[in-house]
C-alpha cells in the first residue's frame, strides 16, 4: 500500500499459484495495480502469466488488463482499456475472459453546455484460436479430460467508431451517433464495413410514461452481419417504483441474409420489495415476428418468514423461459454438462424451475441449525438438492456437530447415468476451556458416490459406491515438556457394478507420536505410522526422530531422519520393499484463530496437577499439600513471569475439526 486514503488509495500486489497433480503440472502468476490520477482519475491493471502442463499438452500464455480514466480538461471525461488474453493462457478459475481475445478502445465525452454533451469512442475486438467443439455423444460429455477439444478455428476482426451528439430540450432528449463498423473474417475470407446514422428520441409523455425512438440507418449497401439497417418505436411505462412494462415495435430491412420483416415486443421488468421479507423479480419478453411467437425471460420471488426468535424460513421461486444458446464471434453455445479449459465460454443458458425451502435457528449461541430443500425441473430433466447442519455445545468442553448433503447430477448434457451423491459428517471435540492439557476428536464421516464418473463401459449399468470413515485423535500434555499425540482411522469402502459385482476392502490408521522439550527453545520428538488392509495382506510403516528448534514460540524449525517400509503379499515372492532419508520441517501455529482459539492457558511446571481456581468449575481437583521447596527443581523459565506470548508453547492447538 502506498496511500491508504479512501478517496485515494494505492497499491500493488502479487499472486502465486502452482499446482503439482501428477499427469498435470499447473502454474499460475499475476500482479495488479491501482493508482490515483490526478483528483478523479484512477489507473486499474492486471497481468498474469500460466503454464499447463500434461500429457500431451504443453499451454504457456500471458493475460493482462489495464484501464485509464479521468478528467483531461475541464468538462472532458476521458477512458482508456486495453484486454488480451493469449490462446495459451488458462485460469480455471474464472469465466471472465477468452483465450485468444483482444479488446482495447479510447473514448472522451465533453460537456459543451449544461444540456449539451459530445462524444467520441473507439473500440477494436480481435479473436483468434480455436473455438470449443460441439459435444453430443455420452462417452465425450462424461470424459472430458482437463482441456476443451478445439473446434472451429476462430479468426476475425470487428472495429467500432462512434461519434454521438446528445441535446437535452426541456424534459426531452435528442441524440445523433455515426457509427462505422468493418468486420473482417480472415477464416471465411471476407471483410465487410458499413456506416450508419442512428438519431435517437426519448420524450417524457407524463410522469410514468416515456416515448422512445431510435433509428439505426445505414447508409451504404454493405451490411455487417447482426447489425442491418432497424427502426424501433417504444413506451416505457413505470407502472410504480421499481415495475416498467416496455412496448416496442421494430422494423428491420437490409442485406445480411435478413429479409424485410418487423419484430413486436413487450417486456416487463420487475426489482420490487413487495415488503421489508419479500422481494420480487422479473424479466419476460414476449417477441412476435417472422410468423413466429416466442418468449424469454425469467422470474423470481424470495420470501422471509420470522416464526420465532431466531427462527426464520425462507421460500424461493425462480422460472427460467426459453433456452439462450447463441451464436457469438467466438463460437457457438451449446448445452454441456460441465466445462473444463476455456469450455465456460460456450456454456449457455437452459429453461427451467426452481423452487426451494430453508430453514434457519440462529437465537442460541450454544446452537445453530439450519437446513434446505430444493428441486430443479428442466428439459434434461429432474434433481434434488437436501442440506441440513447442526451444530452446539453439550458441555464447556464439549462440542458436536453435524451436516448432511444429499443431490443429484443437475447439467444440460447428462441423463440417467450417474446415483445420488450422499455426505454426512458427525463430529464431537473436547477442549477444556480451563485446562489445555488434553484435548481429543472423534469424527465419522459417510460417502455415497462421492467422486463417481462412469467410464464408456459402464454407459447405462448403474453402478454406486459407499465408504465409512471412523476417526479419533487426542493430544496430551501433562506439562510444558511433555506432548503425545495418538490418532487412529477407519475406513470400509464397497463399490458395486449392475447390482451383481461387488468389491469392499477396510483399511486401518495408526499415528503415535511423543515430543520432549529438554530446553525453551529445542525439543526432540519420535514418530510411528502404519497403515494396513489386513485382508489384502497389505502393510506399511514409517518411523522418524526429529530434532526442532523454535524461533518463536509459534514457529518451529526441524531436522530429522525418517524410516518407511511396504509389505504386500499380492506380490509373488517377496513384495517387501524400504526407503529411508533426512528431512526439514517447518511448522507454525495459527493464533488468534476462531476466537482465541489455541490461546488456553498452558499447564505451570509443577509436580501437583494444575488447575483453574473458578467456583464455576466442578471438575477442578481438591487442591494438594504444597510441596516444600527442595522438592520443586528449579525452573528454566518461569512461565509465570512471562507474558501469554513469550511462554512457551507444545503445539496444544489440539486436533482440527
Amino acid at each position: 500500500n502506498f496511500a491508504y486514503g479512501f478517496d485515494q488509495p494505492s497499491w500493488i500486489g502479487a499472486t502465486l499459484i502452482t499446482q503439482d497433480e501428477g499427469a498435470q503440472d499447473f502454474t499460475l502468476v499475476g500482479a495488479d495495480l491501482f493508482v490515483p490520477l490526478g483528483e478523479s482519475g484512477q489507473l486499474v491493471g492486471e497481468i498474469a502469466h500460466s503454464s499447463l502442463t500434461a500429457t500431451g499438452v504443453d499451454l504457456q500464455g500471458e493475460a493482462y488488463r489495464f484501464e485509464a480514466s479521468g478528467t483531461l480538461l475541464e468538462n472532458v471525461l476521458g477512458r482508456a482499456y486495453l484486454r488480451s488474453a493469449e490462446t495459451g493462457f488458462r485460469n480455471s478459475a474464472t469465466t471472465t475472459f477468452r483465450p485468444g481475445q483482444t479488446r482495447w478502445g479510447a473514448g472522451v465525452t465533453a460537456g459543451l453546455g449544461p444540456d449539451t454533451r459530445l462524444r467520441a469512442q473507439f473500440d477494436q475486438e480481435t479473436n483468434s484460436g480455436t473455438t470449443p467443439r460441439v459435444l453430443t455423444t455420452a462417452a465425450a460429455l462424461l470424459n472430458p479430460g482437463r482441456e476443451a477439444l478445439p473446434g472451429a478455428v476462430v479468426d476475425n476482426t470487428l472495429n467500432t467508431y462512434n461519434i454521438g451528439l446528445e441535446q437535452r430540450l426541456g424534459t426531452a432528449t435528442l441524440g445523433l451517433d455515426w457509427v462505422n463498423r468493418t468486420f473482417s473474417d480472415r477464416t471465411l475470407g471476407f471483410s465487410r464495413s458499413a456506416h450508419q446514422i442512428v438519431p435517437r428520441l426519448s420524450v417524457p409523455l407524463g410522469l410514468n410514461l416515456t416515448f422512445n425512438a431510435q433509428s439505426d440507418i445505414n447508409l451504404s449497401s454493405d451490411v455487417v452481419p447482426l447489425y442491418p439497417s432497424r427502426t424501433v418505436f417504444g413506451l416505457d411505462w413505470l407502472v410504480e417504483p421499481g415495475v416498467t412494462l416496455r412496448l416496442a415495435q421494430q422494423f428491420i430491412s437490409g442485406g445480411g441474409g435478413y429479409q424485410p420483416g418487423s419484430i413486436t415486443s413487450l417486456d416487463a421488468i420487475t426489482e420490487y420489495a413487495l415488503d421489508d421479507r419479500t422481494s420480487f423479480t422479473s424479466r419476460y419478453s414476449i417477441l412476435s415476428g417472422y410468423n413466429q411467437l416466442t418468449g424469454q425471460g425469467a422470474i423470481g420471488l424470495n420470501h422471509r418468514i420470522p416464526i420465532a426468535p431466531g427462527l426464520r424460513a425462507n421460500l424461493a421461486f425462480e422460472r427460467i423461459f426459453g433456452n439462450a444458446f447463441n451464436n457469438t464471434p467466438t463460437g457457438q453455445q451449446f448445452a454441456q454438462p460441465y466445462a473444463v479449459g476455456i469450455g465456460a465460454t460456450a456454456l449457455g443458458l437452459q429453461a427451467g424451475t426452481s423452487y426451494a425451502v430453508g430453514l434457519e435457528y440462529t437465537d442460541n449461541p450454544d446452537f445453530q441449525a439450519s437446513g434446505r430443500f430444493e428441486y430443479r425441473d428442466s428439459a434434461a430433466g429432474s434433481n434434488l438438492l437436501f442440506s441440513a447442519a447442526a451444530a452446539g455445545r453439550l458441555s464447556e468442553a464439549l462440542t458436536v456437530l453435524g451436516r448432511y448433503q444429499q443431490g443429484n447430477y443437475a447439467n444440460q448434457g447428462i441423463t440417467g447415468l450417474l446415483g445420488d451423491t450422499i455426505n454426512l459428517k458427525l463430529g464431537m471435540a473436547y477442549r477444556n476451556p480451563y485446562s489445555d492439557q488434553f484435548n481429543g476428536l472423534l469424527s465419522y464421516e459417510f460417502r455415497q458416490n462421492p467422486s463417481l464418473t462412469p467410464n464408456s463401459i459402464l454407459l447405462g449399468s448403474p453402478s454406486s459406491a459407499s465408504d465409512h470413515t471412523l476417526a479419533m485423535e487426542a493430544i496430551y500434555a501433562p506439562n510444558w515438556q511433555w506432548e503425545f499425540y495418538g490418532k487412529y482411522a477407519l475406513r470400509h469402502g464397497q463399490t458395486s457394478l449392475n447390482n451383481t459385482l461387488s468389491v469392499s476392502n477396510t483399511i486401518h490408521l495408526a499415528q503415535l507420536r511423543a515430543a520432549y522439550r529438554f530446553a525453551y527453545q529445542w525439543d526432540v520428538l519420535g514418530e510411528v505410522r502404519w497403515i494396513g488392509q489386513p485382508g489384502a495382506q497389505y502393510s506399511e510403516v514409517g518411523t522418524s526422530l526429529e530434532l526442532g528448534y523454535y524461533l518463536t514460540p509459534d514457529l518451529r524449525f526441524g531436522v530429522g531422519y525418517s524410516f518407511g517400509s511396504a509389505n504386500d503379499g499380492s506380490f509373488a515372492g517377496s513384495g517387501y520393499r524400504s526407503a529411508s532419508g533426512p528431512y526439514l520441517g517447518i511448522s507454525l501455529k495459527v493464533n488468534e484463530l476462531l476466537n482465541g482459539f489455541g490461546l488456553q492457558q498452558v499447564a505451570p511446571a509443577q509436580q501437583s496437577e494444575s488447575y483453574v481456581e473458578d467456583g464455576s468449575y466442578s471438575d477442578a481437583p481438591a487442591p494438594s499439600a504444597a510441596p516444600t521447596p527442595e522438592a520443586i527443581p528449579p525452573d528454566p523459565a518461569p512461565q509465570e513471569s512471562l507474558p501469554l506470548s513469550e511462554r512457551p508453547h507444545t503445539e496444544q492447538g489440539g486436533p482440527s475439526a
